[in-house]
């Protein structure tokens, strides 16, 4: 990689590790800068090659090779013969978000059917992996997606509108008769959801074992962490509207029906209309927005027992079925938790906005002010995690 400094600086023309090059003008108002012929020969380049353009910040101009980041990772996994299979998943799950291209699993004791059912699950899950070779004792994994870098907050955000479209087919089950949709619908649309987030993840992970973070996103690592978080609460929400879906499909199995309750549908509604609204933050944090979000969330957490102690209460404990009664809490408890992690979504974005109004370093070892900071200035509105009797936060609730 190749660092073009926005000002001269000490180094040998032609040769060591800092050279000086002056802008020329060229066509379209860009202007072109030449490169060491000694940095050409060495990466084996050559005219009509490719490099990867990154700006790495004020004053800072990196150049990638395309060649080198396409190489793989490799990673060599050992398993033994009482390894339970989900122990096998997770680790395949793990070397996988670490931005793994090639995957040799071994089997001392030999590899058994269910280990090879495991494998290819994992494969179709992750959407990107596939088995490239098999034997009696091992199992070779390779990315053939070919895909370039992905832009992680697109990837959010294409996660948050596949989660509002989950949530927003999971509301319908309580508008409708039962539909024909069984458990695997639910199944398929959980496990995009997860390869979203596992894209993320890997992302993230594989480019910034490569370059500077400050090249992938601004503000590096610390923007690269609330969007895990995100990730993450998208992850449950949409968790939530598979759990509300297959309890609504699976209750006509008993014998009963899903109550007509319009009060739970509007509930419901109000929470997706949440949801829709911390979307755009995601691309573009704004404080107070979140704010208004995370108090918003409050509230309607504060109705939720209030809802639920009202219609369980309508009729004499006898006159609704176990089945029923079970199903109501359940929804209700999954539409609260949806909220919750709204609540989780908007103060991580809030944490966001706030890299742009905070101090960072100045120019002669001082800290100043972004100019944004006259504009937006940090709002005072309480938000869900200030609540100190509260339940907003998620941490710890599945």
């Amino acid at each position: 990689m190749v660092e073009v400094p926005s000002e001269p600086r000490a180094g040998i023309e032609g040769g060591g590790r800092e050279v000086v090059r002056h802008l020329r003008r060229s066509g379209k108002g860009e202007v072109v800068v030449s490169i060491p012929r000694v940095w050409i020969r060495s990466n084996g380049l050559e005219q009509g090659g490719s490099l990867r353009v990154h700006d790495a910040g004020p004053g800072r101009l990196l150049l990638e090779d395309v060649r080198a980041s396409g190489k793989g990772w490799e990673a060599a996994l050992h398993v033994g013969g009482s390894e339970p299979l989900e122990h096998l998943f997770r680790c395949l799950v793990a070397a996988y978000l670490t931005g793994t291209t090639d995957l040799v699993l071994t089997f001392p004791s030999g590899l058994s059917k269910e280990a090879t059912r495991t494998v290819r699950e994992f494969a179709r899950r992750s959407g990107r992996m596939e088995v490239v070779s098999e034997g009696s004792s091992a199992i070779s994994l390779r990315d053939i997606s070919g895909d370039g870098p992905s832009d992680p907050v697109a990837v959010v955000v294409r996660m948050a509108r596949g989660v509002l479209e989950l949530q927003s087919r999971a509301r319908e089950c309580l508008t409708q008769a039962p539909t024909t949709e069984d458990d695997s619908y639910w199944e398929g649309q959980d496990d995009e959801i997860d390869r979203l987030e596992w894209r993320l993840h890997r992302t993230l992970a594989a480019q910034f074992l490569r370059e500077p973070a400050e090249t992938i996103l601004p503000n590096g690592a610390s923007s690269a962490l609330h969007l895990l978080a995100t990730s993450r609460a998208l992850e449950r929400i949409g968790d939530h509207a598979v759990r509300i879906g297959r309890a609504s499909a699976s209750l006509p199995r008993t014998g009963s029906h899903p109550p007509r309750l319009p009060s739970v549908v509007e509930f419901y509604g109000q929470v997706l209309e949440l949801l829709e609204r911390a979307i755009p933050l995601i691309s573009r944090p704004d404080a107070q927005a979140s704010n208004e979000i995370a108090d918003t969330a409050g509230s309607l957490h504060a109705s939720h027992m209030a809802l639920l102690q009202n219609l369980l209460s309508r009729k004499a404990p006898s006159q609704i079925p176990p089945l029923t009664a079970a199903w109501i809490a359940q929804v209700l408890d999954s539409i609260d938790r949806s909220a919750a992690y709204v609540a989780d979504i908007a103060e991580l974005c809030l944490d966001r906005a706030a890299l742009e109004w905070v101090h960072v370093p100045g120019g002669r070892g001082t800290d100043v002010p972004r100019p944004s900071a006259l504009q937006r200035s940090p709002p005072f509105a309480t938000s869900g995690r200030a609540q100190k009797g509260g339940h907003l936060g998620s941490q710890g609730i599945p």
